[in-house]
């Protein structure tokens, strides 16, 4: 991902320093990763994202919309939820 196309990113809603974050990320984790957005209280998301190498790490933004916004502009594909085969992609870490 370019810088060009990460300054994009805060045009569409999403937090240039996330978008930077979770592009990191998959870079380092293997090139792919799959992100789940939960809703936290009552004004935030939290982004959790898997990597290929089975790597996991989180974002917190303010809103679900904001959180879509970001996995989109760091190509990161949005799972529907917590799938039994997506929860196997995870080690256990302590």
């Amino acid at each position: 991902m370019t810088a060009a196309e990460i300054d994009h990113a805060s045009v569409a809603g999403a937090p240039v320093q996330v978008v930077r974050a979770l592009a990191q990320f998959v870079v380092t984790h293997g090139g792919f990763a799959t992100a789940v957005i939960e809703r936290i209280g009552r004004y935030g998301a939290r982004i959790v994202i898997i990597g290929e190498d089975g790597v996991w790490g989180d974002q917190v933004v303010d809103t679900m919309e904001v959180a879509r916004a970001a996995c989109i502009a760091a190509k990161i594909e949005i799972a529907d939820g917590w799938s039994q085969s997506l929860m196997l992609e995870m080690p256990y870490q302590r």
